[in-house]
């Protein structure tokens, strides 16, 4: 399990977690935990995070249910 500020690597990325709960949806349901990967300083992925990171390249959730 990872949680934000935790760095590690993979292959020849290295890996930066950010963040920590999912997009509050449904007011009879706690977030649950959620974090993001920012990849070499270059590409974050935030999953359903709500979570601000500055990077040059930023991937977005492309469909929900």
């Amino acid at each position: 399990m990872v949680r934000a500020g935790d760095s590690f690597s993979v292959a020849v990325f290295e890996v930066s977690v950010a963040g920590d709960k999912h997009n509050f949806s449904y007011p009879d349901a706690n977030p649950v935990d959620n974090v993001g990967f920012l990849i070499d300083g270059e590409v974050f992925h935030p999953g359903d995070a709500l979570t601000g990171v500055d990077a040059p390249t930023l991937l977005l959730p492309g469909q929900a249910p």
